[in-house]
């Protein structure tokens, strides 16, 4: 089936002056021309509003201006102007494939809600990727959804990457002045999803930017997890049948939190073992997290830590090779 009808593309702005016009050159490069791109501007106090008035020469792009509010609203905001059936988040200091909403609308049927691409922080393979051959790599109903993202990561529950049917994503918005906001609203999805499909493909170049929303907070503000993990528990209340997911994920998150928060302080501890002991009776057994915390509850963070810094010397081992091989 042909796609016709419009794609709303939203893009987030704050602060990425050097990085926002080859975000919005892709999106205004689409081979699939018809979207309409709804650009909020949350506050930025660089050039970043001035960079995307430029853009306004296109009349499908659209400009709304805002005191800095956060992410999570000016999502929520772009959600309800939206006039496309389906939504595509895009993070302003990222890169989309030229192909990116082409190849995903080919994928729509009138059950599918979600038709994701891989996305990829190495910015040699995103480009190379030609969009030849493309497969899909998961398709799945319902439950089957939640279960691939907790169980296999088949599909992921990040907000970009894909097309959301606008119908579904605007019953459960983002989390307001909470980060995290992403976790909470992509799992919740799931809950009444129809059908996702997962294409192997590379559509969409995520950048590493040490000034991002995660790396940029406070140890404060990284507790935020918590909040949004009792959101999740609570929508997922009167689905007894997907408890075990919900509380899989939620292990998993809270434990890649303390390890990185028990880096910079110990006192917030007791509150993370309080949770880690809470759902870590009644999560999936694979969780590399859980594996580790059920043998080792007292040593968790240090058996972790020490296999967290064996994995990045193997990086670097293997990027010597590589480097050396050519």
């Amino acid at each position: 089936m042909e796609w016709k009808s419009k794609i709303s593309i939203i893009v987030p702005i704050y602060n990425v002056e050097n990085y926002l016009r080859e975000c919005l050159e892709s999106v205004k490069n689409q081979t699939f021309t018809n979207f309409e791109c709804i650009m909020i501007n949350d506050g930025s106090t660089d050039s970043s509003k001035e960079i995307a008035e430029q853009y306004l020469e296109d009349e499908r792009f659209y400009l709304i201006n805002q005191n800095n509010l956060g992410q999570s609203v000016a999502r929520n905001r772009a959600i309800k102007l939206a006039k496309g059936d389906f939504v595509c988040f895009v993070d302003s200091d990222d890169i989309i494939h030229s192909r990116l909403l082409e190849v995903l609308v080919t994928y729509i049927q009138e059950d599918v809600d979600i038709v994701e691409a891989d996305f990829t922080d190495n910015l040699d393979v995103f480009r190379e990727e030609k969009c030849s051959n493309v497969q899909i790599s998961f398709e799945g109903y319902g439950e089957e959804v939640l279960k691939a993202c907790i169980d296999t990561w088949a599909i992921t529950h990040q907000p970009v990457a894909k097309l959301i049917r606008k119908s579904l994503i605007e019953n459960v918005l983002f989390p307001e002045n909470l980060i995290y906001e992403d976790l909470y609203t992509e799992i919740a999805l799931f809950k009444k999803v129809r059908k996702a499909v997962k294409l192997d493909f590379y559509g969409y170049y995520y950048r590493p930017n040490p000034l991002g929303t995660m790396k940029g907070s406070t140890v404060e503000k990284q507790l935020d997890i918590f909040p949004v993990c009792e959101l999740l528990e609570n929508y997922y209340s009167d689905k007894e049948e997907y408890m075990y997911y919900i509380h899989t994920v939620i292990f998993h998150h809270i434990a890649q939190r303390y390890m990185a928060i028990k880096k910079q302080t110990n006192k917030y501890d007791e509150q993370f073992n309080h949770w880690l002991n809470k759902y870590s009776k009644d999560a999936y057994p694979n969780d590399h997290y859980l594996k580790t915390y059920k043998l080792y509850p007292s040593k968790f963070f240090y058996i972790k830590n020490l296999e967290q810094f064996y994995k990045k010397i193997l990086r670097k081992v293997n990027k010597k090779l590589i480097q050396w091989k050519k």
